[in-house]
């Protein structure tokens, strides 16, 4: 080590003899650690302002592992966990360490051709002077790259794997146009050679997708995708993506997975590049005309974004992996494709046009303080500004210059409503749909059980400010217009759902003991009503056919649920219930089966954006639980969605901790704010009652007594004295969402124990604080399964895509083609799900995969030595056969499609390592990705399920996210068929 420079010695008191003395038995001491750049310059200014002040914050905390903004700067190590925070991305002019330290008048945004000043919060303050000597020490630094030594490493370019993508039917170009002529030759072969592998621009995940560019279309394709990327501005050419993702750091290039392919601009490719760009802004470029809300959006609503840091590269970017993933164009641009994709993506999933109160909204709410009416949100309250937003109305008319976010983003709404009037519902009044019964016993599995004396009956809500119920008037029976059904006093009446117009109201009927449930449809504006389906006296295979639990789909199918398989239930031996669909004019006696597992599924529901929502019965020798689960409209990705395990254990070893703490989730509907409201009750309560819970998707695994201070609840009860076991105040069913906010619900104030106690159910409103009101009274009836006639303005239908784990298409109609780029990985998440680490270790010896088919029972009273383990399941399973597993854990086979699968990993020796405690099921023609290699889950999955080890440290984003997900040594291998 060489010795301090004289300055030092000074510093320290001492004289060059000194040292001399000092010299002499350092050779028989331990040597000195080693010290660089980082440790002389730029730790002092962490130890300064981050980590060792009076109030540390980025200090990791001994007690917890944690750190605060899961940042810890107290040494070299840990600041390179989180390299996000030590690059430039996107829009931002500076690395996020420097963005959030810098007073907000210091960062200036540019977007559209404005500087847009930064709002980025910091719960630390802003303790950096834009001019002070510590700035320019973490800016010298990260601008050389953040090394240890403090020199900026040699720009570095990847090498893509994989093959590129022929081209389909390319777009219209001209060919002659002097843009495309330069493209035609330079520019398209750098961009092929170098970009369009399969794990770089040639994956579908890329928004810049290229394909091989040798042939016309190819070509013709490629110039269409990268003229997106091209700022049109003259003054702005320069800071097109095109030429800034692939330029080095330190000439001003951004962030880019696929490295720097040019030191400077002086590059004779990268010359050629500005010269395509240059010409490029001549061609004539027809600009669609835009509906109000979408011009404000582009004009208004994403520079809130960015100036609030949603589009940061650890928030809401494509790095970041979870649902709202903003485009982060480059300093100055924003390509029209990418700021058209974050328009649609905010509007359709985050933005909740049905109901007048903004505050609904996710994209509002989750931004907002509990105290405003905010939910849970691990990028903090954004919207809230130094006075606490109240009830008090945004000013009118809208003034850009002086609004607040809030008002902003309330602007929007108003203006989309308006765009949207046809879709959503006006006036002071909606109906109201609910069936009155006698008090019963019922779980929800016991829909074959008899209940007469239902009724179906209406009312009018009449909404006051912001959506609020005020009353439920009007109140009839709406069976009048049912022949059949009308004057009886002998009808089980089940599960109204409005269209998504409002108009029209479908539900299941049964007439006397000895009938069957069939699906009806009421016209209440018209007075008509039709019988859809009639299984009057039919079974199959001994089991009576009954069609309940209708929802009508966006695009005019139904999805129901139905016991045509003539199946039971292999633990309760109940007849078992499929979902099925039928597209208009709605065949049912043609209907597709959605699912196919031995367990009953029931109670579909639509999410916002498309995706169908059920309670799934998973019953295992050792397992049972009702549990949510969701699927696409393609039939894929079958899919666990809430309330997997009532306990679980952490993959480390045997023993469980409460996780959901109770076996059942039922009646499971998304709320406006696109949180979960559900039932969670125990197999024995009675009546379909529970507590009403509230599930935040966003926040990962719950975890039922964890209350350390960096835990997350995912879950609360909307009334916490509502509990769901002995002791209870009360029981909830039937929750949905009202436009305010508050959660409509069927509640028995008669429970403190479900087991014994059978509910009489009230129609009442909860709150956000969990207060309740009674909207109707049932008198000696039980009310339930309400349903308010709002229009729903969403008509989307979710199909999958390459982009997501568990991603992937459909390739035809048989057996699905299923790519796991990491079994052992996946196990730890199929077998658990708390957020305490996981044990691949646990499954690295798996050298096989093993896949069972799951049997039915084959009467209601099996032979005992069927009934396995201690949940005395009927279990019978055939071996469809084995595939071995790559070096790697991963793994190309196909599997067949619409079979209730058990899947196993299995040692050299053929030994079980882990098996599924649930079945499975893939949809025909179904092209899989199901999770991601494990040295990219803790930037992929680890915000939601944790991080591998456990600590939140370790959770970060990746620059891979997006074309490294499914790379392995299986992704381009024939897939593998089951071998004996």
């Amino acid at each position: 080590m060489p010795a301090p420079a004289p300055s030092s010695l000074r510093l320290l008191g001492l004289t060059a003899a000194a040292t001399v003395a000092l010299a002499a038995p350092a050779c028989i001491r331990e040597k000195p650690a080693e010290r660089h750049y980082y440790d002389e310059h730029v730790q002092p200014v962490f130890d300064s302002f981050c980590v060792g002040n009076t109030s540390p914050c980025h200090r990791i905390d001994n007690a917890t592992g944690t750190a605060l903004g899961n940042l810890d700067l107290s040494s070299y190590e840990s600041v390179q966990k989180r390299r996000d925070v030590l690059r430039n991305y996107g829009a931002y002019p500076q690395a996020l360490l420097l963005t959030k330290a810098i007073p907000d008048n210091a960062l200036m945004i540019r977007y559209a051709g404005k500087l847009v000043p930064g709002e980025i919060k910091h719960a630390g303050g802003k303790p950096l002077q834009p001019n002070s000597d510590a700035y320019y020490e973490l800016k010298r630094w990260i601008d050389n790259g953040a090394t240890r030594d403090g020199q900026s490493p040699p720009p570095q370019k990847q090498i893509g794997s994989g093959a590129c993508v022929p081209a389909g039917s390319g777009p219209t170009v001209v060919r002659e146009s002097p843009a495309y002529q330069a493209f035609y030759g330079e520019v398209n072969t750098f961009l092929v050679q170098s970009c369009a592998f399969a794990n770089c621009h040639g994956s579908p995940q890329a928004d810049f997708q290229l394909t091989c560019g040798d042939t016309e279309a190819g070509r013709d394709a490629n110039f269409a995708r990268a003229l997106d990327f091209i700022a049109m501005a003259p003054a702005e050419i320069e800071e097109s993506e095109l030429l800034l993702r692939p330029l080095a750091a330190r000439a001003g290039g951004l962030s880019h997975t696929g490295g720097s392919f040019f030191v400077n601009r002086n590059d004779s490719l990268w010359l050629a590049l500005r010269h395509f760009a240059t010409l490029a802004r001549d061609l004539p470029r027809s600009v669609p005309s835009k509906p109000a809300g979408e011009q404000f959006f582009a004009d208004h609503v994403m520079p809130v974004m960015l100036k609030r840091g949603c589009a940061l590269e650890g928030c809401h970017s494509p790095n970041g992996f979870n649902d709202f993933r903003l485009r982060p164009g480059s300093v100055g641009f924003l390509a029209p494709g990418a700021l058209r994709r974050n328009y649609e993506t905010t509007l359709h999933e985050f933005l909740s046009l049905d109901t007048p109160d903004v505050r609904q909204s996710r994209l509002v709410k989750k931004n907002l303080l509990p105290a405003s009416g905010g939910i849970t949100h691990r990028g903090g309250a954004l919207l809230e500004d130094a006075r606490r937003l109240g009830d008090e109305a945004c000013p009118s008319p809208f003034d850009p210059s002086t609004a607040s976010a809030f008002c902003t983003l309330a602007e929007w709404h108003r203006l989309e409503r308006l765009d949207h009037a046809a879709l959503i519902s006006s006036g002071p009044r909606v109906p109201l749909a609910f069936v009155a019964r006698p008090p019963d016993p019922d779980g929800p599995l016991e829909f074959d059980t008899f209940r007469g004396g239902s009724d179906l009956r209406l009312g009018d809500a009449e909404l006051g400010a912001r959506g609020h119920v005020e009353r439920i008037g009007n109140v009839r029976s709406a069976l009048g217009p049912c022949a059949g059904l009308a004057g009886r006093d002998d009808l089980d009446i089940r599960g109204p759902e409005w269209s998504p117009d409002g108009t029209r109201l479908a539900f299941a009927a049964r007439v006397g003991a000895a009938g069957h449930l069939d699906l009806w449809e009421l016209d209440p504006g018209a007075g008509t009503c039709r019988r859809l389906t009639d299984n009057g006296g039919k079974q199959a295979q001994g089991v009576r056919l009954h069609t309940f639990d209708p929802i009508y789909a966006p695009d005019g199918s139904l999805v129901f649920a139905s016991t045509r398989r003539g199946l039971l239930t292999p633990k309760r031996f109940l007849p078992n219930a499929d979902l099925y669909r039928t597209s208009p004019p709605w065949d049912f006696d043609a209907a597709e089966a959605m699912t196919v597992l031995s367990g009953s599924e029931l109670a579909p529901a639509f999410m916002q954006n498309g995706q169908v929502t059920f309670t799934a019965e998973k019953a295992t020798p050792d397992f049972y639980q009702l549990g949510g689960r969701r699927i696409n409209w393609d039939l894929t990705d079958y899919h666990p969605l809430l309330a997997q395990r009532a306990r679980s254990n952490d993959t480390f070893g045997p023993n469980e901790v409460p996780s959901v703490g109770l076996a059942q989730a039922t009646e499971i509907r998304e709320a406006h704010d696109r949180n979960f409201l559900l039932i969670l009750s125990n197999p024995d309560a009675r009546g379909a009652g529970g507590a009403l819970a509230v599930f935040n998707r966003s926040i990962g695994p719950f975890e039922a007594g964890r209350n350390d201070v960096t835990f997350l609840r995912a879950m609360h009860l909307a009334d916490p004295a509502s509990t769901g076991i002995d002791g209870t105040a009360g029981v909830y069913r039937s929750p949905s969402s009202l436009p305010d906010g508050e959660i409509l619900a069927s509640y028995a104030s008669n429970v403190t124990a479900p087991t014994t106690d059978v509910p009489r159910y009230d129609l009442v409103a909860v709150d956000d604080r969990g207060a309740r009101r009674v909207l109707l009274a049932g008198g000696s009836s039980s009310l339930v399964e309400a349903t308010l006639g709002l229009k729903r303005s969403s008509r989307l239908l979710f199909r999958n895509v390459p982009q997501l784990v568990f991603g992937g298409t459909v390739e035809g109609a048989g057996d699905a083609n299923v790519h796991f780029p990491d079994l052992p990985m996946l196990a730890t998440l199929l077998g658990s799900n708390l957020r305490r680490g996981r044990n691949v270790a646990a499954f690295d010896a798996a050298r096989y995969l093993a896949v069972y088919e799951a049997a039915p029972p084959p009467s209601a009273t099996p032979d005992a030595a069927t009934l396995m383990g201690p949940e005395r399941v009927f279990t019978q399973r055939a071996l469809l056969g084995v595939a071995p597993l790559e070096s790697d854990g991963s793994l190309r086979v196909r599997l067949p499609s619409r079979k209730p699968l058990i899947l196993e990993l299995q040692d050299l020796a053929r030994r079980p390592l882990f098996t599924m405690r649930e079945e499975h099921q893939l949809g025909p023609g179904e092209a899989i990705s199901p999770g991601v290699p494990r040295q990219l889950f803790d930037g992929i999955c680890a915000g939601c399920h944790g991080s591998r080890s456990g600590r939140e440290l370790d959770v970060a984003t990746t620059p891979d996210a997006l074309t490294g997900a499914t790379m392995s040594l299986s992704r381009h291998a024939a897939a593998k068929s089951l071998q004996p």
